[in-house]
């Protein structure tokens, strides 16, 4: 964690996260915390996010912002101004030549005039959310884009002079195949978009999927068929340039996402707004999930509802080198976040990668461990015996 001492004040360096908690319409697979609203409730939430954000000026400054949701493109121009000028330009770190600033953006709401503010507020990435470009599948997903609304709000991004551009698709849900992937990723390619993040479908309780699931009206998964879908993912992507830096997601060279990584490299970051989670001093802490609990949070002047994990070494070094396994790069496990550990747990720990080396599933990179080509796709069974 970086620190500079001004004025007598540590500001910390890190990431920041700010999180939107409305969308158009919940989509069929989605257990975000986000809903609809009227203006009037945006406005409250982004007065509130300025004074939230004011809370932190002077102790905090971000290195990468990441605005999310939710949909932070339904947000009318005036108060995506108003974000990005008095919470986004209130913490970025004036010391550096250029902070990562990502906003996330789905076709139907990314108009010319969005594209504009978010062009002249400093913001250098934009992730669009399409998930595919087939008609019928954005139709199963519940999406309120077409494809032309997608291809259209890529024109947007790129006529506002936007350089630094990624596609969000999702492969595996039920219904879906190796044909409409095949057209997905070629659709997507056609566009040349410098980051991708593909995401194998997972069934969320309270979800529209889940609840047809419980029905008996969605079928379960095909595991095979996702697993073929992923190698096809990659086999395709690596083909045209791109490099797989963690498992779901893929970049050009110098593309890949520094807010996402200071996640996975268990590094600190700040939450902003609605449920929000922030990871500082080796402190796991988490905003009010409700709108109520989120008001009286903030006018209280509390930084947070005190709503926290505890984090012992043990945990912190195993969370670590799970992250850490899902860069292409690996993890050394003696360069844990939390450690050095007792030898005993070392041990243990030691054990367990040498098991999932046996199965395949891991392999050595000199000092680092890494998953296999087989492994990407069944690191959960890895994960889960690493908690």
């Amino acid at each position: 964690m970086d620190g500079e001492l001004l004025a007598g004040v540590t500001t910390v360096r890190t990431g920041v996260y700010v999180h939107i908690p409305f969308c158009s319409g919940k989509c069929a697979y989605c257990d975000f915390l986000s809903a609809p609203a009227t203006e009037s409730e945006m406005e409250a939430y982004v007065d509130l996010l300025v004074q939230e954000a004011r809370q932190y000026r002077g102790r905090y400054s971000a290195l990468t912002v990441f605005i999310g949701g939710g949909t932070p493109s339904v947000l009318p121009v005036h108060l995506l101004a108003r974000l990005l000028e008095e919470v986004v330009g209130g913490l970025l770190d004036v010391s550096c030549p250029e902070p990562e600033v990502t906003v996330e953006v789905n076709p139907e709401s990314f108009s010319g005039a969005c594209a504009a503010t978010l062009a002249a507020g400093r913001v250098n990435r934009v992730s669009m959310g399409v998930q595919s470009f087939d008609p019928a599948e954005l139709a199963r997903l519940g999406r309120r884009h077409t494809v032309d609304q997608a291809l259209s709000a890529w024109d947007v991004a790129r006529n506002a002079g936007f350089t630094n551009v990624s596609l969000d698709l999702i492969y595996g849900f039920p219904g879906h195949s190796e044909p409409g992937w095949a057209t997905t990723l070629d659709r997507a390619l056609r566009l040349s978009p410098e980051h991708l993040s593909a995401y194998c479908f997972l069934l969320e309780e309270g979800t529209r999927f889940h609840e047809m699931r419980c029905r008996g009206q969605l079928p379960e998964e095909d595991e095979e068929l996702q697993s073929a879908l992923y190698d096809r993912c990659r086999t395709v992507l690596e083909d045209r340039g791109y490099r797989r830096y963690e498992i779901s997601n893929f970049a050009r060279p110098g593309r890949e996402c520094r807010h996402n990584m200071r996640y996975w490299h268990n590094d600190t970051y700040l939450g902003l707004g609605l449920g929000a989670v922030s990871f500082l001093d080796g402190r796991r802490r988490s905003n009010a999930r409700t709108p109520e609990g989120y008001r009286s949070q903030v006018e209280a002047g509390r930084p947070w509802d005190w709503i926290e994990e505890p984090l012992p070494a043990p945990r912190r070094v195993r969370e670590s080198l799970i992250l850490g396994l899902r860069l292409s790069e690996g993890v050394d496990p003696t360069d844990l976040v939390g450690g050095p550990l007792p030898e005993e747990e070392q041990g243990q720990l030691r054990s367990v990668l040498s098991k999932w080396e046996g199965k395949g599933l891991l392999k050595r990179l000199g000092e680092r461990w890494a998953l296999t080509d087989r492994g990407l796709f069944l690191s959960n069974e890895v994960f889960v015996d690493l908690v």
